[in-house]
C-alpha cells in the first residue's frame, strides 16, 4: 500500500530507554534475560546426559516448571525445568516467551555436585546450554568466541551480588591480548559457585557470554553479539526483566542449568518520509524498538536501540527512491528470538527532547493499513530463522508526527550527527 503521513497519531509505545553512546546498545541496567533457566525440556537430565531428549532453548507454550526433579528417561531436567516437560524443541516457541517461571532447574542424569569447602555454605555447579546459532566466523562481534561472565545476587531485581563475578577466561592484567573462548567447545564442564551463604534459600543468576566486543565500552547495557542466561525474557526486555530463582541449600551442592540465548544484530537506515514536515527542527533522540506486533502501543520489546541524537532533515526519502538504498542514518540494534520469527522495527525521534516514549511532537513510523488503522509500515517487517544471528531491514521511514505540538522547539543535537 501507498506510504501515508499521518499527523493525527494517539502515541506509539517504543522503547524508553537510556543512550550509551556509539556502540548502539539499548541501556538497561546490568541485568537482561534469558527464556529462564533450566527448561526442563532437556534439562542436561535423563538418559540422553546433555540435553535429554530434545529441546535447546526453551519450549514457550510451557513456563511451568515441575516439582519432582527426577531427571529421568525424558531429560526432563529435574526439579523445575520450567520450559515444559517434553523437551520440545526451541523453534515450537514465539521468540522471548519460552519458560519463564522463574524456578531453576535439575541434575537428573549430572555427576553429583560436590558440597561447599564450608559446610555452613551452599555451592552450584553451573552447566550452560547455549542456543544453536550459524556463527559468522569473519565477523569479530559474531564468531561466538569470547569471555563468560557469572554474577549471582540475593535479590530478583540483581542489585545486591554476595559474592565477586566469576570470569572465564580471567581478564588479562599484563597488557596482552585478552584469550577468548569458544561458546560451542569450551564450556562442556560444571562452573563451580562455592561460599553462597548458607542463610539463603535461593539466589539469583546472570550469566552473559562476551561476543561483541562493543560490550566492554559500557558493561551495564545489552548489544548484538551476547549470549544472556539467567533472566526471564518472556515480558520483553523494557522493562528488564526479573532473574529466575535458583534452589541452593546449606551444606549442600546441586547442579543448575543455564539456557543462553543469543542477541542477534539487526542492520536498517532510518530515513524521513519526505512529505512529513516536523513540528519542530526534526532533531532529537533516536530509539527503534523491536516488536512481534505492528501495533506496538502494548507489544512486548524484543529489542531495539538508541543510538543518539539526529537530524532526521538529513535523512530525506520520497517514492521515487524506492529502489535505492536509502542514505539514511545507519543503526545496528539487537532483538531475541527463541527459534524461528517474524518481528517488526519501529521507530521514534524525540523532536522536543521530552524523554518520553511516545513524546509529543515525535517523528514515528506508522502508516495507515488498508483498514485505515496506523500501524508500523509492512516494509519494515522481516523474518529470521531458528539458527539466524543477523538479519537486515532496509529502511525503517519516519512517516508520521505525534500530536501534541509543545510551545516551542528549543532543543538540537549537541554535535553535528555523522551516522553510527
Amino acid at each position: 500500500m501507498p506510504l501515508k503521513p499521518n499527523t493525527k497519531r494517539k502515541g506509539l509505545g517504543l522503547l524508553n530507554a537510556v543512550t550509551v553512546g556509539a556502540s548502539l546498545m539499548l541501556a538497561m541496567p546490568i541485568a537482561c534475560g534469558d527464556d529462564d533457566d533450566d527448561d526442563g525440556k532437556g534439562g542436561r537430565g535423563g538418559t540422553a546426559g546433555r540435553g535429554g531428549s530434545g529441546g535447546k532453548a526453551g519450549d514457550a507454550s510451557a513456563g511451568t516448571g515441575g516439582s519432582a526433579g527426577t531427571g529421568g528417561s525424558a531429560g526432563t531436567g529435574g526439579s523445575a525445568g520450567t520450559g515444559g516437560s517434553a523437551g520440545g524443541d526451541a523453534g515450537d516457541g514465539a521468540a522471548g516467551t519460552a519458560g519463564d517461571s522463574g524456578r531453576d532447574g535439575g541434575d537428573g542424569g549430572l555427576s553429583a555436585c560436590p558440597g561447599p569447602v564450608n559446610a555452613a555454605d551452599s555451592k552450584l555447579c553451573i552447566y550452560l546450554r547455549p542456543a544453536d546459532i550459524d556463527l559468522n566466523i569473519t565477523d569479530n562481534a559474531l564468531n561466538g568466541r569470547g569471555q563468560l561472565y557469572i554474577f549471582v545476587y540475593s535479590d530478583a531485581a540483581g542489585t545486591t551480588q554476595i559474592r565477586p563475578p566469576i570470569v572465564i577466561p580471567p581478564p588479562v592484567t599484563d597488557g596482552g591480548p585478552q584469550q577468548e573462548l569458544s561458546i560451542y567447545q569450551d564450556f562442556n564442564d560444571p562452573i563451580p559457585i562455592d561460599g553462597i551463604p548458607g542463610a539463603l534459600d535461593n539466589v539469583y543468576i546472570r550469566a552473559y557470554f562476551i561476543d561483541n566486543p562493543a560490550w566492554y565500552a559500557n558493561r551495564t547495557a545489552l548489544t548484538y553479539g551476547m549470549f544472556v542466561g539467567g533472566m526471564l525474557l518472556g515480558q520483553g526486555v523494557q522493562a528488564p526483566p526479573e532473574l529466575a530463582s535458583v534452589d541452593v541449600n546449606a551444606g549442600q551442592g546441586r547442579n543448575h542449568t543455564i539456557n543462553l540465548t543469543p542477541l542477534r544484530k539487526l542492520t536498517t537506515r532510518v530515513s524521513k518520509f519526505q512529505p512529513v514536515t516536523p513540528y519542530g527542527n526534526g532533531q532529537g533522540q533516536l530509539v527503534l524498538g523491536v516488536f512481534q506486533s505492528d501495533d506496538p502501543r502494548a507489544a512486548v520489546a524484543y529489542g531495539g536501540a538508541r543510538p543518539g541524537c539526529i537530524n532526521a532533515n538529513n535523512y530525506p526519502w520520497a517514492p521515487s527512491d524506492a529502489a535505492a538504498w536509502p542514505a539514511g542514518y545507519e543503526v545496528n540494534a539487537f532483538f531475541f528470538s527463541n527459534g524461528a520469527g517474524t518481528f517488526y522495527v519501529g521507530a521514534q525521534v524525540d523532536d522536543y527532547n521530552l524523554g518520553a516514549s511516545p513524546s509529543a511532537g515525535a517523528l514515528v513510523s506508522v502508516v495507515l493499513n488498508d483498514a485505515g488503522v496506523e500501524r508500523i509500515p509492512p516494509s519494515q517487517r522481516f523474518t529470521v530463522t531458528a539458527t539466524q544471528y543477523s538479519a537486515t531491514v532496509p529502511m525503517v521511514l519516519l512517516t508520521a508526527v505525534l500530536p501534541g505540538q509543545p510551545p516551542s522547539d528549543t532543543y538540537s543535537c549537541p554535535t553535528p550527527d555523522g551516522g553510527s
